[in-house]
C-alpha cells in the first residue's frame, strides 16, 4: 500500500499526527505535490482539533497555507488544493480569501455539499463576523509581541541587517495585519516604524488605530508614524528626496512637475523625469512606485492622499513652466490649502453630500438617503456600486465597516422634522462614542433617508459593539434598530425591538 492510501486510512481514523510524521520523515526528493497536499490537510485537521479543545491553533493553519502555496503551480486548479487552502483561511478568520477558494473548489466539483456548506458559512461570517480575534485584540497582542522583541529589533537596525530586519518586522506585524506596508529606520534620535497606507483610506484607519494604541514603554525608544513623512522633517535636516533605482539615483531635482488645481482645491500632477523616461515601458510598476514614493517624501503621504486627485507620468516634457519636485510643497503652500500631514486630522475631516433618494420602500437599504456626512466616502461609494473592496480591507484584519439603521416615522409629528432627526442622530453618535469608546468603535458619519436614519461606523470589536449598542438604543424612543454591514447583499440583524411593547 502506497503512502497516499495510508494517509487516506489515517485521515479516516483521525490519526493525523501519523500522516505528519510519515511525510515529514521522507527525503526531500520523495516529496510529491500530492504528499505535500496531504500533509497540509493533516495540519488543517490538527488545527481544527486544537480549536475544539480551546487551544491556540493558528500555527497549524499557517503551516498548511505555506505548504499549499508551495505547490500552487502543480495543483492550484484542483478541487482539493482550493478546498484545503480555503479551509485554513476560514479558520484564520480570513473569510474573503476563504470564500474565493471555496468558490474555485466548487467550480472543480459542482454540487459538492461540503464545499457549499462552507460557502454559506463564509457568507454568514462576512455578514456578521464573530472573529476569534477581532482587530482590537489583535492590536493588543501585537503590541505585547513588539514590546518583547523591540530591543532585538533596535539591534537589527543598528547592525543594518536589512534582510533580517524586514523578515522580523513582517512577522511581528502579521499578528495584527494580514499584509502590512511599512518602513523602518533611525532618525538620529529615535527608532521609527512608519506604516504606509499607500493611498488606501481603509488601511489608514487601521494604522491610525494601531499607532494610537502603542504602549508608552514603546514610545520611549520609537516613533510610531502613519504615512511617509516629508524627508528630513523629523530631525531638522534639509529634505534630500533621493531614491536609488535601476542602478541610478533619482532625486527631487530630477523630476519636473506641472500642477493644476480644480474647484475642490485638489491637484492634478503631471510628472516627467528624463532619467526614467526610457525605463517606463519595461518597468512601469517600479517607475510608478518610485514616483509615488518621491511624491510622498516631497509633501508627505497624508497630504498626497488629501490633496492629489490624479497623477500622470509623461513620456515627454511639456513646453510649459514647471516646478521641481523638491519645491512642490512650497508651491502647494502658496495655494492656501491645508498642508498638515497629521493622519488623525485627515480622518476627522467630514464630507457632506446629497443624493437623489429612491422612493421605493422595497429598495435596498441606504438607497433612500438624501443627505449624509462621512469620514470615509469610498465605503458609501462602494456600497452603492455593490463593491466590497473597502469592507474587505477591514474584514481581513478583524475589523468591520457597518451601520445601524432605525425607522424615522416616529419623528413624523415633529414641527421641524429634519432638525429633530439630525439632533437625535448626533445624540446617539455621541452616546456610542462616550459609552462604548474608541477602543471598540469609530463612528465615521451618518445619513438621513426617506424611511430610515443611519449611523455609520468601523467596529474594532463587532460583538462588543453590538452588545453595548443595545444598551445605548434602549434609552431612546426608537422602537427598533438593526445592524447591517457595508456589504450590499449582507443580512440584516435586529439588535433591539420594542414594537410589540406599543
Amino acid at each position: 500500500m502506497d503512502l497516499i492510501n495510508k494517509c487516506a486510512i489515517w485521515n479516516e481514523n483521525g490519526e493525523y499526527q501519523l500522516i505528519v510524521d510519515a511525510i515529514e520523515s521522507l527525503e526531500k526528493e520523495k516529496l510529491t505535490a500530492e504528499l505535500i497536499s496531504e500533509l497540509a490537510r493533516a495540519y488543517n485537521n490538527i488545527g481544527n482539533l486544537k480549536n475544539s479543545d480551546g487551544q491556540e491553533s493558528e500555527e497549524y493553519f499557517y503551516k498548511a497555507i505555506e505548504l499549499l502555496k508551495s505547490i500552487e503551480e502543480d495543483l492550484g486548479s484542483q478541487h482539493n488544493w482550493n478546498f484545503r487552502i480555503a479551509y485554513a483561511y476560514f479558520h484564520l478568520d480570513q473569510d474573503v480569501k476563504a470564500l474565493h477558494h471555496f468558490m474555485k473548489a466548487l467550480e472543480s466539483r459542482p454540487n459538492d455539499q461540503d464545499t457549499m456548506n462552507f460557502i454559506e458559512a463564509c457568507k454568514e461570517s462576512l455578514a456578521l463576523p464573530r472573529f476569534q480575534k477581532p482587530f482590537a485584540k489583535r492590536v493588543a497582542i501585537c503590541w505585547d509581541v513588539f514590546e518583547r522583541e523591540e530591543a532585538h529589533l533596535r539591534a537589527i537596525i543598528d547592525d543594518k541587517n536589512y534582510q533580517d530586519l524586514i523578515a522580523k518586522f513582517e512577522k511581528v506585524l502579521s499578528v495584527a495585519f494580514d499584509n502590512a506596508s511599512f518602513e523602518v529606520g533611525f532618525n538620529g534620535m529615535k527608532y521609527e516604524l512608519i506604516l504606509t497606507p499607500e493611498g488606501d483610506i481603509s488601511r489608514l484607519y487601521k494604522y491610525v488605530y494601531f499607532k494610537n494604541h502603542a504602549p508608552s514603554s514603546i514610545l520611549k525608544h520609537w516613533n510610531i508614524l502613519v504615512g511617509r513623512q516629508v524627508e528630513g522633517s523629523r530631525n531638522g535636516n534639509t529634505p534630500k528626496l533621493m531614491l536609488a533605482a535601476f542602478d541610478q539615483k533619482v532625486s527631487g531635482e530630477d523630476v519636473q512637475v506641472w500642477l493644476t488645481m480644480n474647484e475642490n482645491k485638489k491637484f492634478v500632477l503631471e510628472l516627467y523625469c528624463e532619467k526614467l523616461a526610457l525605463l517606463q515601458k519595461e518597468n512601469e510598476k517600479e517607475v510608478w512606485w518610485l514616483f509615488n514614493t518621491l511624491l510622498d517624501q516631497a509633501i508627505g503621504e497624508i497630504n498626497a492622499m488629501r490633496l492629489i486627485e490624479d497623477v500622470q507620468i509623461l513620456k515627454q516634457p511639456k513646453n510649459e513652466k514647471f516646478v521641481l519636485l523638491k519645491d512642490l510643497r512650497d508651491e502647494i503652500s502658496n495655494c492656501e490649502v491645508n498642508l498638515s500631514n497629521d493622519p488623525d486630522e485627515f480622518l476627522n475631516e467630514y464630507l457632506f453630500y446629497s443624493l437623489e433618494p429612491n422612493k421605493d420602500e422595497n429598495a435596498d437599504l441606504r438607497l433612500d438617503i438624501f443627505v449624509a456626512m462621512t469620514r470615509h466616502a469610498y465605503l458609501s461609494i462602494d456600497y452603492i456600486d455593490n463593491s466590497t473592496f473597502c469592507v474587505d480591507e477591514f474584514h481581513r484584519d478583524g475589523a468591520v465597516a457597518g451601520f445601524f439603521y432605525f425607522p424615522l416615522y416616529v419623528f413624523a409629528g415633529e414641527d421641524n422634522y429634519n432638525q429633530a432627526v439630525l439632533e437625535f442622530r448626533y445624540h446617539v453618535q455621541e452616546e456610542i462614542e462616550k459609552v462604548i469608546g474608541d477602543d471598540v468603535v469609530s463612528v465615521i458619519g451618518g445619513a438621513t433617508g426617506i424611511y430610515y436614519g443611519y449611523i455609520d461606523f468601523i467596529a474594532w470589536d463587532l460583538m462588543e459593539l453590538l452588545h453595548k449598542a443595545e444598551e445605548v438604543f434602549e434609552k431612546t424612543s426608537i422602537p427598533w434598530v438593526s445592524y447591517h454591514s457595508f456589504r450590499r447583499d449582507g443580512e440584516i440583524f435586529l439588535i433591539m425591538d420594542h414594537t410589540e411593547d406599543n
